[in-house]
């Protein structure tokens, strides 16, 4: 369990071409599968009047082979799909 307050990893600011070796491919890794998920939309009120949710839906884990954070904390790679719903927006905003 880590101690403290959370610290945002390096690999999280990486791009995928520096982590994936300047190719932009998938690392070398092993599958991590997920055994527990929890995913809340995040709504979002526009100035235009639109109301829009957002979410990413993960679809797999990858513990990178050989790859640490700072504190020696395995890297992971993500594969997710964002998920955004059109909760409403002013007439004035719609095809017409």
């Amino acid at each position: 369990m880590a101690k403290g307050p959370l610290k945002p990893s390096p690999s999280v600011t990486a791009t995928p071409n520096a982590l994936f070796g300047g190719k932009g491919l998938p690392p070398n890794g092993t599958d991590v599968p997920i055994e527990d998920s929890t995913e809340r939309w995040n709504e979002y009120v526009l100035k235009d009047g639109s109301v829009v949710r957002l979410k990413h839906s993960v679809i797999q884990f990858l513990r990178v082979d050989g790859q640490f954070d700072v504190d020696g904390n395995p890297v992971y790679a993500v594969k997710s799909a964002p998920l955004l719903l059109i909760v409403s927006t002013p007439e004035s905003n719609r095809k017409k």
